[in-house]
Protein backbone atom coordinates (compact mmCIF):
# COMPACT_ATOMS: atom_id res chain seq x y z
CA UNK A 1 0.00 0.00 0.00
CA UNK A 2 1.32 3.44 -0.78
CA UNK A 3 2.01 6.54 1.65
CA UNK A 4 -0.98 8.31 1.80
CA UNK A 5 0.97 11.24 3.14
CA UNK A 6 2.33 11.72 -0.57
CA UNK A 7 4.14 14.89 -0.44
CA UNK A 8 6.93 15.17 2.51
CA UNK A 9 6.68 18.25 5.07
CA UNK A 10 2.74 18.71 4.51
CA UNK A 11 1.21 19.52 7.70
CA UNK A 12 -2.08 19.08 8.75
CA UNK A 13 -3.66 20.41 12.11
CA UNK A 14 -7.02 18.99 13.88
CA UNK A 15 -8.98 21.16 16.38
CA UNK A 16 -11.01 18.91 19.18
CA UNK A 17 -13.45 20.56 21.33
CA UNK A 18 -13.15 19.42 24.77
CA UNK A 19 -16.06 18.67 26.66
CA UNK A 20 -18.69 19.01 29.44
CA UNK A 21 -20.83 16.47 31.04
CA UNK A 22 -24.11 17.25 32.30
CA UNK A 23 -25.70 14.00 33.69
CA UNK A 24 -25.22 10.57 33.69
CA UNK A 25 -21.24 10.39 34.11
CA UNK A 26 -20.12 7.43 35.87
CA UNK A 27 -22.41 5.55 33.67
CA UNK A 28 -20.50 4.90 30.63
CA UNK A 29 -17.73 3.19 32.83
CA UNK A 30 -17.48 -0.23 31.41
CA UNK A 31 -17.82 -1.83 35.07
CA UNK A 32 -21.51 -0.62 34.81
CA UNK A 33 -22.48 -0.20 31.47
CA UNK A 34 -21.62 -3.69 30.27
CA UNK A 35 -23.98 -4.72 32.94
CA UNK A 36 -26.72 -2.48 32.86
CA UNK A 37 -26.44 0.13 30.12
CA UNK A 38 -25.69 3.68 30.58
CA UNK A 39 -26.41 7.12 29.39
CA UNK A 40 -25.58 10.62 29.27
CA UNK A 41 -25.89 14.08 28.91
CA UNK A 42 -23.22 16.14 27.47
CA UNK A 43 -22.03 18.85 25.38
CA UNK A 44 -19.01 20.30 23.65
CA UNK A 45 -17.51 23.74 24.25
CA UNK A 46 -15.49 26.12 22.38
CA UNK A 47 -12.02 25.45 24.56
CA UNK A 48 -9.86 23.38 21.75
CA UNK A 49 -6.90 20.73 21.84
CA UNK A 50 -4.89 21.34 19.08
CA UNK A 51 -2.72 18.29 17.10
CA UNK A 52 -0.54 19.14 14.51
CA UNK A 53 0.68 16.64 11.99
CA UNK A 54 3.62 17.28 9.53
CA UNK A 55 5.59 13.87 7.92
CA UNK A 56 8.97 13.87 8.04
CA UNK A 57 11.16 12.25 5.12
CA UNK A 58 13.26 9.97 7.52
CA UNK A 59 11.35 7.33 9.35
CA UNK A 60 11.81 9.26 12.96
CA UNK A 61 8.86 9.82 15.27
CA UNK A 62 8.72 13.12 17.15
CA UNK A 63 6.37 14.44 19.77
CA UNK A 64 5.88 17.66 21.77
CA UNK A 65 3.66 17.76 24.25
CA UNK A 66 2.72 20.47 27.26
CA UNK A 67 4.45 17.98 28.77
CA UNK A 68 7.85 17.52 27.17
CA UNK A 69 9.68 16.34 23.73
CA UNK A 70 10.40 13.10 22.68
CA UNK A 71 12.10 11.53 19.71
CA UNK A 72 11.96 7.49 18.82
CA UNK A 73 12.14 5.40 15.65
CA UNK A 74 9.26 3.16 16.56
CA UNK A 75 5.60 4.05 17.95
CA UNK A 76 6.41 1.34 21.18
CA UNK A 77 8.32 3.37 21.91
CA UNK A 78 6.93 6.39 23.01
CA UNK A 79 6.25 7.07 26.46
CA UNK A 80 2.93 9.17 26.10
CA UNK A 81 0.43 6.49 26.44
CA UNK A 82 -2.52 7.39 24.39
CA UNK A 83 -0.42 8.87 21.59
CA UNK A 84 1.69 5.46 20.87
CA UNK A 85 -2.17 3.76 21.52
CA UNK A 86 -3.07 5.58 18.67
CA UNK A 87 0.19 5.39 16.65
CA UNK A 88 0.21 1.25 17.38
CA UNK A 89 -3.48 0.62 15.63
CA UNK A 90 -2.80 2.57 12.42
CA UNK A 91 -2.13 0.74 9.54
CA UNK A 92 0.58 -0.27 7.95
CA UNK A 93 1.97 0.58 11.50
CA UNK A 94 4.36 2.51 12.10
CA UNK A 95 7.85 0.23 12.96
CA UNK A 96 7.93 -0.83 16.04
CA UNK A 97 11.33 -1.54 18.38
CA UNK A 98 12.33 -5.02 16.51
CA UNK A 99 11.64 -3.27 13.19
CA UNK A 100 8.45 -4.92 12.27
CA UNK A 101 5.27 -3.50 11.66
CA UNK A 102 3.76 -4.95 14.52
CA UNK A 103 3.22 -4.01 17.66
CA UNK A 104 5.22 -5.50 20.38
CA UNK A 105 3.47 -4.50 23.55
CA UNK A 106 -0.41 -5.86 22.38
CA UNK A 107 -1.48 -2.52 24.31
CA UNK A 108 -4.24 -2.13 22.09
CA UNK A 109 -6.74 -3.78 19.09
CA UNK A 110 -5.88 -3.04 15.47
CA UNK A 111 -7.58 -1.13 13.22
CA UNK A 112 -7.84 -2.83 9.99
CA UNK A 113 -9.79 -2.06 7.29
CA UNK A 114 -11.23 -0.19 4.46
CA UNK A 115 -10.97 2.58 6.55
CA UNK A 116 -7.05 2.37 7.36
CA UNK A 117 -4.39 4.39 8.17
CA UNK A 118 -1.25 4.63 5.85
CA UNK A 119 1.80 6.60 7.34
CA UNK A 120 5.05 5.81 5.06
CA UNK A 121 8.13 8.28 6.48
CA UNK A 122 8.12 9.14 10.05
CA UNK A 123 5.90 12.01 11.58
CA UNK A 124 6.74 14.67 14.04
CA UNK A 125 3.69 15.65 16.10
CA UNK A 126 2.72 18.77 18.19
CA UNK A 127 0.12 18.80 20.99
CA UNK A 128 -1.12 22.10 22.80
CA UNK A 129 -5.02 23.44 24.58
CA UNK A 130 -6.31 25.90 25.47
CA UNK A 131 -7.13 24.14 29.30
CA UNK A 132 -4.45 22.48 31.45
CA UNK A 133 -3.46 19.58 29.66
CA UNK A 134 -4.23 16.50 32.06
CA UNK A 135 -7.12 16.43 35.07
CA UNK A 136 -9.30 19.15 34.21
CA UNK A 137 -12.16 16.72 33.60
CA UNK A 138 -13.38 18.64 30.45
CA UNK A 139 -12.27 15.41 28.18
CA UNK A 140 -8.75 16.54 26.95
CA UNK A 141 -7.23 12.98 27.12
CA UNK A 142 -9.88 11.69 24.25
CA UNK A 143 -9.72 15.02 22.76
CA UNK A 144 -5.94 14.31 22.18
CA UNK A 145 -6.74 10.73 20.67
CA UNK A 146 -9.60 12.03 18.14
CA UNK A 147 -7.51 14.80 17.22
CA UNK A 148 -4.46 12.73 16.25
CA UNK A 149 -6.60 9.70 15.09
CA UNK A 150 -8.82 12.16 12.93
CA UNK A 151 -5.63 14.05 11.37
CA UNK A 152 -4.45 10.33 10.47
CA UNK A 153 -7.44 9.32 9.03
CA UNK A 154 -8.13 11.86 7.30
CA UNK A 155 -4.61 13.27 5.54
CA UNK A 156 -5.41 11.22 2.45
CA UNK A 157 -8.90 12.69 2.24
CA UNK A 158 -8.18 16.10 2.32
CA UNK A 159 -5.74 15.87 -0.06
CA UNK A 160 -7.59 14.18 -3.03
CA UNK A 161 -11.51 15.83 -1.93
CA UNK A 162 -10.67 19.33 -0.27
CA UNK A 163 -7.61 20.21 -2.06
CA UNK A 164 -9.03 20.12 -5.10
CA UNK A 165 -12.12 21.61 -4.68
CA UNK A 166 -10.27 24.63 -2.95
CA UNK A 167 -7.91 24.96 -5.74
CA UNK A 168 -10.58 24.42 -8.34
CA UNK A 169 -12.02 27.78 -6.95
CA UNK A 170 -8.61 29.04 -6.57
CA UNK A 171 -8.24 29.70 -2.90
CA UNK A 172 -5.24 29.11 -1.06
CA UNK A 173 -6.09 26.60 2.22
CA UNK A 174 -4.40 27.93 4.77
CA UNK A 175 -5.92 28.26 9.06
CA UNK A 176 -5.08 31.88 8.63
CA UNK A 177 -8.45 32.45 6.87
CA UNK A 178 -9.90 29.53 8.92
CA UNK A 179 -10.92 27.34 6.69
CA UNK A 180 -11.51 24.16 9.18
CA UNK A 181 -13.11 20.82 6.94
CA UNK A 182 -15.66 19.39 8.75
CA UNK A 183 -14.76 15.77 9.27
CA UNK A 184 -18.21 14.63 9.28
CA UNK A 185 -17.67 15.11 5.26
CA UNK A 186 -14.32 12.99 5.20
CA UNK A 187 -14.24 9.88 7.04
CA UNK A 188 -16.42 10.39 9.96
CA UNK A 189 -16.72 11.43 13.49
CA UNK A 190 -18.55 8.95 14.38
CA UNK A 191 -15.86 6.38 12.94
CA UNK A 192 -13.44 8.20 15.24
CA UNK A 193 -15.43 7.95 18.18
CA UNK A 194 -15.92 4.65 18.02
CA UNK A 195 -12.23 3.85 17.18
CA UNK A 196 -10.82 6.06 19.69
CA UNK A 197 -13.47 4.18 22.74
CA UNK A 198 -12.56 0.62 21.55
CA UNK A 199 -9.13 1.95 22.20
CA UNK A 200 -10.18 3.34 25.97
CA UNK A 201 -11.68 0.21 27.03
CA UNK A 202 -8.63 -1.98 25.65
CA UNK A 203 -6.34 0.20 27.87
CA UNK A 204 -8.52 0.72 30.20
CA UNK A 205 -9.43 3.19 32.90
CA UNK A 206 -11.84 5.55 31.94
CA UNK A 207 -15.56 6.00 30.37
CA UNK A 208 -16.16 6.44 26.35
CA UNK A 209 -18.81 9.47 26.68
CA UNK A 210 -15.46 11.96 26.50
CA UNK A 211 -15.05 10.10 22.60
CA UNK A 212 -18.04 10.63 21.20
CA UNK A 213 -18.93 13.99 22.89
CA UNK A 214 -15.24 15.61 21.75
CA UNK A 215 -15.88 14.17 18.31
CA UNK A 216 -19.26 14.82 17.61
CA UNK A 217 -19.63 18.47 19.08
CA UNK A 218 -23.27 19.99 20.20
CA UNK A 219 -25.45 18.52 22.80
CA UNK A 220 -26.36 14.91 22.89
CA UNK A 221 -27.91 12.49 24.94
CA UNK A 222 -25.56 9.07 24.55
CA UNK A 223 -26.81 5.49 25.17
CA UNK A 224 -23.97 3.11 26.12
CA UNK A 225 -25.58 -0.21 25.66
CA UNK A 226 -24.28 -3.77 27.03
CA UNK A 227 -22.95 -4.65 24.17
CA UNK A 228 -20.73 -2.03 23.84
CA UNK A 229 -23.17 -0.28 21.27
CA UNK A 230 -23.91 3.58 21.34
CA UNK A 231 -26.27 5.66 20.35
CA UNK A 232 -26.77 9.67 20.39
CA UNK A 233 -29.71 11.88 20.28
CA UNK A 234 -29.40 15.77 19.27
CA UNK A 235 -30.58 17.97 21.93
CA UNK A 236 -30.85 22.15 22.23
CA UNK A 237 -27.80 23.51 23.53
CA UNK A 238 -28.53 24.81 27.49
CA UNK A 239 -28.68 28.52 27.98
CA UNK A 240 -24.94 29.43 28.01
CA UNK A 241 -25.44 32.80 29.61
CA UNK A 242 -26.46 31.24 32.68
CA UNK A 243 -23.39 28.78 33.00
CA UNK A 244 -20.34 29.63 34.35
CA UNK A 245 -17.01 26.94 34.71
CA UNK A 246 -14.32 27.60 37.26
CA UNK A 247 -11.17 26.14 37.40
CA UNK A 248 -10.71 24.88 40.87
CA UNK A 249 -6.92 25.05 40.77
CA UNK A 250 -5.63 21.27 41.22
CA UNK A 251 -6.23 18.40 39.06
CA UNK A 252 -6.53 14.95 39.67
CA UNK A 253 -5.57 11.53 37.54
CA UNK A 254 -9.20 10.43 36.64
CA UNK A 255 -7.89 7.02 36.09
CA UNK A 256 -7.12 6.91 39.93
CA UNK A 257 -10.56 8.13 41.12
CA UNK A 258 -12.48 5.89 38.35
CA UNK A 259 -10.51 2.91 39.59
CA UNK A 260 -12.45 3.21 43.21
CA UNK A 261 -15.39 1.17 44.02
CA UNK A 262 -18.29 2.39 42.87
CA UNK A 263 -21.77 2.59 44.33
CA UNK A 264 -24.40 0.75 41.60
CA UNK A 265 -27.06 2.24 43.65
CA UNK A 266 -26.20 5.72 43.43
CA UNK A 267 -24.85 5.30 39.84
CA UNK A 268 -28.30 3.45 38.82
CA UNK A 269 -29.87 6.59 39.82
CA UNK A 270 -28.05 9.09 37.83
CA UNK A 271 -28.87 7.11 35.13
CA UNK A 272 -32.35 7.09 35.66
CA UNK A 273 -32.35 11.60 36.14
CA UNK A 274 -30.65 11.27 32.91
CA UNK A 275 -33.37 9.50 31.43
CA UNK A 276 -36.05 11.52 32.64
CA UNK A 277 -34.32 14.99 31.83
CA UNK A 278 -34.49 14.02 27.93
CA UNK A 279 -38.13 13.62 28.32
CA UNK A 280 -39.46 16.35 30.21
CA UNK A 281 -41.28 19.39 28.67
CA UNK A 282 -38.86 22.29 29.52
CA UNK A 283 -36.01 20.61 29.97
CA UNK A 284 -33.99 24.83 29.97
CA UNK A 285 -36.39 25.44 33.55
CA UNK A 286 -35.67 21.91 34.79
CA UNK A 287 -32.12 22.12 34.41
CA UNK A 288 -30.92 23.31 37.67
CA UNK A 289 -32.90 21.10 39.69
CA UNK A 290 -31.06 17.98 37.32
CA UNK A 291 -27.95 19.49 38.07
CA UNK A 292 -28.55 19.80 41.44
CA UNK A 293 -29.75 16.40 42.17
CA UNK A 294 -26.87 15.04 40.00
CA UNK A 295 -24.12 16.71 42.00
CA UNK A 296 -26.18 15.30 45.26
CA UNK A 297 -25.73 11.47 43.72
CA UNK A 298 -22.79 11.62 42.19
CA UNK A 299 -20.61 12.83 46.06
CA UNK A 300 -22.16 9.77 47.05
CA UNK A 301 -20.73 7.74 44.25
CA UNK A 302 -17.25 7.46 46.13
CA UNK A 303 -15.36 8.63 48.79
CA UNK A 304 -13.02 10.40 46.54
CA UNK A 305 -15.45 12.50 44.31
CA UNK A 306 -15.48 15.64 46.58
CA UNK A 307 -13.48 16.66 49.69
CA UNK A 308 -13.35 19.64 51.99
CA UNK A 309 -12.15 22.22 49.42
CA UNK A 310 -14.03 21.17 47.04
CA UNK A 311 -17.70 21.36 49.31
CA UNK A 312 -16.25 24.68 50.16
CA UNK A 313 -16.14 26.04 47.10
CA UNK A 314 -19.45 24.38 45.92
CA UNK A 315 -20.98 25.82 49.12
CA UNK A 316 -19.45 29.39 48.68
CA UNK A 317 -20.90 29.61 45.07
CA UNK A 318 -24.26 28.49 46.17
CA UNK A 319 -24.27 31.29 49.27
CA UNK A 320 -23.36 33.89 46.78
CA UNK A 321 -26.25 33.13 44.65
CA UNK A 322 -25.74 29.87 41.93
CA UNK A 323 -29.06 27.74 41.99
CA UNK A 324 -26.76 24.61 41.20
CA UNK A 325 -23.74 23.19 40.35
CA UNK A 326 -21.22 20.31 39.86
CA UNK A 327 -17.98 19.12 39.58
CA UNK A 328 -17.36 17.92 35.73
CA UNK A 329 -15.00 14.77 35.20
CA UNK A 330 -14.34 12.17 37.71
CA UNK A 331 -14.50 14.26 40.40
CA UNK A 332 -11.85 15.55 42.92
CA UNK A 333 -10.24 18.40 41.10
CA UNK A 334 -10.79 20.34 37.76
CA UNK A 335 -13.75 22.61 36.76
CA UNK A 336 -17.07 23.08 38.76
CA UNK A 337 -19.92 24.70 36.27
CA UNK A 338 -22.47 26.56 38.37
CA UNK A 339 -26.20 27.46 37.00
CA UNK A 340 -26.58 31.16 38.27
CA UNK A 341 -29.09 33.66 37.23
CA UNK A 342 -27.53 36.65 35.15
CA UNK A 343 -28.27 39.08 38.17
CA UNK A 344 -25.69 36.85 40.57
CA UNK A 345 -22.91 36.16 38.36
CA UNK A 346 -21.31 39.58 40.13
CA UNK A 347 -21.25 37.70 43.44
CA UNK A 348 -20.11 34.33 42.65
CA UNK A 349 -17.07 35.43 40.15
CA UNK A 350 -16.48 37.87 43.12
CA UNK A 351 -16.29 35.01 45.57
CA UNK A 352 -14.81 32.40 43.79
CA UNK A 353 -12.20 34.68 42.65
CA UNK A 354 -10.98 35.49 46.18
CA UNK A 355 -10.92 31.94 46.96
CA UNK A 356 -8.34 31.90 44.63
CA UNK A 357 -10.61 30.07 41.60
CA UNK A 358 -10.51 31.07 37.57
CA UNK A 359 -13.39 32.00 35.44
CA UNK A 360 -12.81 29.90 32.08
CA UNK A 361 -15.18 31.75 29.83
CA UNK A 362 -17.12 29.68 27.18
CA UNK A 363 -19.84 29.12 24.33
CA UNK A 364 -20.40 25.44 23.13
CA UNK A 365 -19.39 23.83 20.07
CA UNK A 366 -21.69 22.35 17.38
CA UNK A 367 -18.94 21.01 14.99
CA UNK A 368 -16.91 18.48 16.71
CA UNK A 369 -13.64 17.57 15.52
CA UNK A 370 -12.57 19.49 12.59
CA UNK A 371 -9.24 19.48 10.24
CA UNK A 372 -6.88 22.63 8.32
CA UNK A 373 -3.86 22.31 6.43
CA UNK A 374 -1.13 24.54 6.94
CA UNK A 375 1.42 25.83 4.66
CA UNK A 376 4.26 23.83 4.34
CA UNK A 377 6.57 27.03 5.36
CA UNK A 378 4.47 26.49 8.91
Amino acid sequence: MKSELKKPNEIIMTRTPLKMSFFGGGTDLPDFSQKYGGCVVATAIDRYLYVVIREREDSTITLDTPFGHETCSAADQLKHPLVRAILENVTPLFPTAGGRRESQCGSSPRLRGDRGVSIGNGVSIWITTDMPAHGCGLGTSSALMVGLLSGLMSRKDIHESRESNELKKGKKMSCDSRRWADISSIRGQWEVAQRVAAIQLHIGGSGVQDAYVCALGGTRYFEFNQDNSVTAKALPDMDSSRLMLFDTGFARDSRDVQSEKKSAKQLMQIKQLAQAFVHIDNPQGAFPAFLRKTWELKRLVSSSISNERLDEIYNEAIASGATAGKLLGAGNGGHFVFYVEPNHQGEVRERLSDMGLKEVPFNFDEKGVQICQLPNSF
